[in-house]
């Protein structure tokens, strides 16, 4: 038969077994699931992140380039404006020595 004090180790002995049970399961449950569903999602999201990094970067190369190649075509239009004023200038300069 079994005493009240051999019932209160038993009890002591199956609540700690439990409690470390619990706490062996969580351990593992966090080893084994949680940490790499965490892992996976963070690399899903770095690489959406670093996709939409790129596109945007390529996006801002484009209009970059046209926004230079608009520029230049502006820088040569006025390079050609003043080389015919100049021609134009360097003809009346002429024609005026020319009369004189």
């Amino acid at each position: 038969m079994v005493t009240g004090q051999q019932a209160e180790a038993w009890l002591g002995v199956a609540v700690n077994l439990g409690a470390f049970g619990l706490v062996a399961w969580l351990v593992k449950h966090t080893f084994t699931h949680t940490i790499p569903r965490l892992a996976k999602e963070f690399r899903e999201q770095l690489d959406a992140q670093r996709t939409a990094f790129s596109a945007e970067l390529k996006d801002q190369r484009a209009a970059f380039r046209e926004e230079l190649r608009e520029e230049r075509q502006c820088h040569c239009d006025k390079l050609d404006h003043m080389t015919c004023a100049l021609h134009r200038l360097a003809d009346t300069v002429k024609d005026r020595t020319d009369h004189a």
